[in-house]
């Protein structure tokens, strides 16, 4: 009986020292377990932090660019008044210029068409003072 009594003894003792050694493993797996889910929340959340910051960014970016959309729509419309304003300027320069040079050439017409009267006539008077001697 004695052999019995120590193979139960020593058997608790084995017993107690596995539930011991499995209770120490179930605390280390609980502490881990613990630790992994507050690693994960935590990156969940810095995950969830960075969506919404770069969500924030984007719809600012767009309206940023909207906006740089809209000056350049209104630079460019000024432009184009500016280029009509220019054109029609230097349009009624050309215009004078050339309601100038069609006066201009008149004139010079007028002169040729007067030296020429005055030339011939000089020739018919020179022909009929030859005609005299």
């Amino acid at each position: 009986m004695a052999s019995m009594e120590m193979f139960f003894s020593d058997f608790r003792a084995y017993a107690k020292a596995s539930a011991a050694e499995a209770e120490n493993l179930l605390k280390r797996v609980e502490k881990v377990k613990k630790s992994v889910e507050d690693r994960r929340t935590a990156l969940y959340n810095r995950l969830v932090a960075s969506y919404h910051k770069a969500k924030v960014e984007c719809t600012d970016m767009a309206c940023e660019l909207e906006a740089t959309n809209g000056q350049l729509r209104r630079l460019e419309a000024n432009h184009i008044i500016e280029l009509d304003s220019v054109k029609w300027v230097e349009q009624d320069k050309v215009d004078n210029l050339s309601k100038l040079l069609d006066e201009v050439d008149e004139q010079l017409r007028k002169l040729r068409e007067e030296v020429t009267s005055k030339s011939e006539e000089e020739h018919r008077q020179a022909a009929g003072g030859d005609q005299r001697a």
